[in-house]
């Protein structure tokens, strides 16, 4: 089994984990909203290969920008959350590898002070037939105050699958949440997300994504649980 293949099969093994967990804590009262979510990104090679040049850099082929700007509504959909602005930059290691790392300023309403926070991630994909499978591991920090969990490890796993003569291509994923904090280590979240995705142009460079998410707060004081309508648009600037 090469290496692509093992890192998958770990976070299979977590997220399996982290579930069978889950379910082990006992149930509190939760609340439960709607939630609408829109994003638009922008991916950018800047270091693009020059007209007539032969040889180009291997860290300028695998070097791209990335850029996003998004909407969140809650209380079922009638009221604004946040609006966030993200830039962040990523790099493929290897052909299944990808290392980046993001930071995201959020607007919010006027009850509640802004707030921003960075991420550090690694993109593992792997193609068997048909099926894309992607493992996200990521560490996200939120510089505000101490009042509640602001250092987390999240784990994602995703499968995709390529549908033959079709241009939408559905998905489904799960990921975890785990507040890193010096009384202990705690899962407080896992969503679950069923959505599809197609390229609206032959290039492939503009492409819409369509999800339902799931979200359920765990071991939380009034844990909420939230269905998520999520909307997302991005355009890659130049091919690689």
């Amino acid at each position: 089994m090469t290496r692509g293949p093992r890192i998958v099969l770990l976070g299979l093994l977590l997220g399996a984990a982290a579930c069978v967990h889950a379910q082990e804590r006992p149930m509190l009262r939760h609340s439960t909203d709607a939630e609408l979510w829109l994003s638009a990104g922008l991916e950018w090679k800047p270091f693009a290969k020059k007209s007539g040049q032969v040889y180009e850099r291997k860290f300028y082929r695998r070097f791209r920008v990335l850029g996003e700007v998004g909407y969140r509504g809650n209380e079922n959909l009638t009221s604004s959350k946040l609006v966030y602005t993200m830039a962040g930059l990523r790099y493929r290691l290897t052909d299944f590898l990808r290392v980046g790392a993001e930071y995201r300023y959020n607007f919010r309403d006027r009850y509640t002070s802004n707030s921003h926070r960075v991420d550090v991630q690694a993109l593992v994909t792997v193609k068997k037939g048909r099926f894309d499978l992607d493992y996200r591991p990521s560490f996200q920090h939120d510089f505000v105050a101490p009042v509640r969990y602001r250092t987390l490890f999240r784990n994602r796993l995703a499968v995709e699958y390529d549908v033959p003569r079709c241009r939408f291509d559905p998905h489904v994923s799960v990921e975890s949440f785990t507040a890193l904090h010096h009384t202990g280590n705690r899962l407080i979240g896992l969503r679950y997300e069923v959505g599809t995705g197609t390229a609206l142009d032959k290039k492939k460079r503009h492409r819409v994504e369509l999800a339902v998410r799931y979200d359920r707060e765990l071991g939380l004081p009034s844990p909420k649980h939230r269905w998520i309508f999520a909307i997302a648009y991005q355009h890659e600037v130049k091919k690689r």
